[in-house]
């Protein structure tokens, strides 16, 4: 089993088990070979909270709202049932952010 520490910031982080909307990073096991898909699904089952944010209700399919950042490198949605998690990675979890 490996460990990785999930970043979540706004209100993401609210959704993950926190009382209030402050910035938090878990420490979170996942099993060898797990994807960004798999540690997500995780999620929305240890938080039904979470999924109902980050996931469209109608589609399934990961919110465009939310960036996902893995060591530095944001990783697109058509990635996640790719992009495999190793032991001691930093996630990300950010709201996108626009503005000008």
């Amino acid at each position: 089993m490996n460990t990785i520490n999930i970043q979540a910031y706004a209100w993401i982080s609210g959704s993950m088990g926190t009382t209030d909307h402050q910035n938090q990073t878990l420490s979170q096991p996942v099993r060898a070979g797990a994807t960004i898909h798999d540690l997500f699904s995780e999620l929305a089952q240890k938080y039904p909270d979470f999924k109902e944010k980050v996931f469209d209700p109608h589609s399934d399919k990961f919110s465009d709202q939310v960036m996902v950042i893995v060591n530095g490198r944001l990783i697109q949605y058509r990635e996640f049932k790719t992009s495999v998690i190793n032991d001691k990675d930093k996630i990300i979890l950010s709201p996108v952010l626009v503005g000008g």
